[in-house]
């Protein structure tokens, strides 16, 4: 096989890889000395995930309609994920703009999000 072939075939494979992500949640409420508690703190551990990016075209149309979308996940379903939560994935952090399910609901959560900013301080888990 000629390097072109074998370049591709490397590329499409690390494409199509399970990755890992993890969901980031606003966390409120007080702790235990009455002090209120404002800040993110990790939902879960590592999450099996598919991540890949938005074509141009779909960013685009997500421009119209003012959403900004960059980033599409697939996970297992989950009843705790919700809009406006962060997905850390590869070092960066993404908001959830959108959820939805497959038609079927075999247990599939299909996540898109934007890009956002690191969190100040994420809290420990409790």
């Amino acid at each position: 096989m000629n390097d072109a072939i074998l370049n591709r075939k490397r590329k499409n494979r690390t494409f199509l890889k399970d990755k890992t992500c993890r969901i980031v949640k606003r966390a409120s409420g007080v702790d235990d000395y009455g002090a209120p508690i404002d800040g993110w703190q990790y939902l879960t551990g590592d999450l099996w995930c598919y991540a890949r990016q938005l074509s141009q075209e779909m960013v685009w149309q997500g421009i119209q309609f003012d959403t900004n979308e960059t980033r599409f996940f697939v996970l297992n379903f989950r009843d705790d994920v919700s809009i406006g939560d962060l997905v850390k994935y590869a070092c960066h952090y993404y908001q959830i703009t959108r959820l939805d399910t497959e038609d079927d609901y075999h247990g599939d959560l299909f996540v898109y999000a934007k890009d956002a900013a690191e969190p100040d301080e994420i809290l420990p888990a409790e």
